[in-house]
């Protein structure tokens, strides 16, 4: 099915969500491996999903009963995407949608004073300016927040921030981390 993908589990699970050309979306593995880690966690909780291309993550947690999704995205292609795979899940106006650069973005969200419970970033494999991501994450995270990051290359350590897990699909990785010491 080339161009889309099935969202994996929860209320929407089987319904497939288009893809935009020049994005590589969070593969189904890796997606399962978080909310199974995340389980019923997720369940009324607030989510961030930063370089959102699809939408692949934020769909996903709101299908397993997230109270709400905000994405982030540049791509125009990615926006009209999201906002067509939208269609499919967001029955009570619980998805917000924000074009634009992700720094510009999360210091409106932080001047807002918003706080997320799980936040996902899926950069560009190229991309290399983590201290800057961490940085602008950092104040939109509660006490309980946990921060996932998919990545390719290694991440430097950020002080601010614990390791809970870490798991590896491929050239793949995804990292998770809190604010506070804990364990996942």
């Amino acid at each position: 099915m080339k161009g889309k993908i099935a969202i994996s589990g929860g209320a929407y699970r089987g319904r497939t969500i288009k893809v935009p050309s020049k994005i590589r979306p969070t593969q189904s593995i890796v997606r399962k491996s978080i909310f199974d880690s995340l389980g019923a966690w997720i369940k009324g909780k607030a989510v961030l999903e930063i370089f959102s291309g699809s939408g692949a993550v934020g769909i996903e947690a709101i299908s397993r009963g997230a109270l709400l999704c905000c994405f982030i995205d540049k791509s125009q292609e990615s926006i009209l995407k999201l906002k067509e795979n939208i269609k499919l899940v967001d029955k009570d106006n619980r998805i917000i949608v924000l074009k634009g650069d992700y720094v510009r973005i999360l210091n409106s969200l932080i001047g807002q004073k918003r706080k997320f419970d799980f936040i996902f970033a899926d950069p560009p494999y190229a991309f290399n300016d983590f201290s800057r991501l961490f940085d602008k994450v950092l104040p939109l995270m509660s006490n309980d927040s946990i921060f996932v990051l998919e990545h390719k290359t290694d991440v430097p350590p950020y002080p601010d921030f614990t390791i809970l897990k870490e798991a590896k699909f491929g050239q793949t990785r995804t990292t998770y981390y809190s604010s506070l010491p804990g364990d996942l």
